[in-house]
């Protein structure tokens, strides 16, 4: 048998993540199926509904996320709204159409439904 594949992350042991990259998706997605298939077990990967993506993504900010990557249109408003991000800055594209945006504490990857290669998630969070 080959090994397992990681899953999501379960946030019940919640282990800090100074400096890390964090992938939170809504529903299934390509981007996140690839990235499971690479073995990115480095990279915490939050599967969830869209009414826990708020909660979700304030819990990975106060435990010290600073990139973090966000699947689905639905769930990157949500994101923004709950981090209450007004303003920030439009850095380097990760793929056509996504770019970083810089905040002064945070950066966000906002991936809309629709866009994105399969390996998005995989070179994003590579760095």
């Amino acid at each position: 048998m080959g090994a397992a594949k990681p899953g999501p992350l379960s946030l019940s042991s919640n282990p800090p993540l100074s400096g890390k990259a964090a992938v939170l998706a809504c529903g299934p997605s390509e981007q996140v199926t690839a990235m499971i298939n690479a073995g990115r077990p480095d990279v915490p990967l939050i599967r969830s509904t869209p009414e826990r993506v708020p909660e979700l993504a304030l819990d990975l900010v106060e435990r010290g996320c600073r990139r973090l990557v966000v699947a689905g249109t639905e769930a990157s408003h949500a994101v923004v709204s709950a981090l209450g991000i007004t303003s920030g800055t439009i850095g380097e594209l990760e793929d056509a159409g996504v770019p970083w945006i810089h905040t002064r504490d945070l950066a966000l990857l906002l991936v809309p439904d629709g866009f994105g290669e399969p390996e998005l998630f995989v070179d994003a969070t590579a760095t």
